[in-house]
């Protein structure tokens, strides 16, 4: 199963997510995509994605937000699904979610 990927991506400091787009698989009867994420490729090396530490359901052609990593290197792959049968992983994407800053303060006018 082929798969055409483009990846828009967009970091949010404060809460630590990913926004994702990709172009939807040109295979026929694909009913799902997801999104599997790491903050390393081990869950790649046994070639089961059992071991990644975020799996969602995404839409292709619509932004899709990924929340709930740590500050620091995340790596992730898209998959579509056919009848349960998932594709190979798409080519690895590496984000860097930077730390939220620590000398924030509210202030409030006059």
């Amino acid at each position: 199963m082929k798969y055409l990927l483009i990846f828009l991506m967009g970091v949010s400091v404060a809460a630590s997510e990913v926004n994702v787009m990709f172009d939807p698989s040109p295979s026929a009867g694909v009913t799902t995509n997801y999104i599997y994420g790491s903050p390393n490729t081990n869950f790649l090396v046994s070639g089961s994605l059992t071991n990644a530490q975020i799996r969602i359901p995404v839409v292709p052609s619509q932004t899709n937000r990924v929340t709930g990593m740590t500050s620091g290197p995340w790596y992730f792959v898209v998959v579509a699904s056919t009848a349960g049968v998932l594709s190979d992983p798409s080519p690895l994407l590496l984000v860097n979610v930077p730390a939220a800053p620590t000398n924030l303060r509210i202030v409030t006018g006059p």
